[in-house]
């Protein structure tokens, strides 16, 4: 479990420097980006606010990945689902939907990373709880 959990630790580390880095390049060249697919001014301008805002919380997307992978490779593909579920259904719809009434086509936007956010609170709780632990896919515990 020791080395495991220490795999976690890595893939969350890689994943943070890799986001941080994917981070930087976007908001500098969000414009750019977009100009490669489309030229259209509004196009553009749409397209860079979205990734402005979206941009950041590719740490927390990043980080749920990795700890749900984690539990699926532990044997609990279930909460996988629920989760994405959660994150959905609860999170980005309703937010996407209630915050676009204030803040128009960026709202809706501001929606994903709220849904981000709430599947990372979700895994974090749930991975640290540990019932995770006792879905191991071999016939036997999981001992710490």
């Amino acid at each position: 479990m020791k080395e495991f959990k220490k795999g976690i630790r890595e893939s969350i580390k890689m994943t943070l420097v890799l986001a941080v880095t994917v981070i930087a390049l976007i908001l500098l060249f969000r414009e750019n980006l977009i100009a490669l697919f489309n030229t259209d001014k509004d196009v553009i301008k749409i397209g860079s606010s979205y990734l402005f805002i979206i941009g950041p919380f590719f740490l927390f997307i990043g980080t749920s990945f990795v700890l749900s992978s984690a539990m699926k490779g532990a044997g609990d593909s279930m909460f996988a689902l629920i989760s994405s579920i959660v994150s959905l259904w609860l999170g980005r719809l309703p937010a996407s939907y209630m915050l676009s009434k204030f803040f128009g086509t960026d709202g809706i936007w501001m929606g994903i990373p709220f849904g981000w956010t709430l599947g990372l609170i979700v895994t974090v709780i749930y991975y640290k709880k540990g019932h995770w632990k006792t879905k191991a896919i071999v016939n036997h515990r999981i001992n710490e």
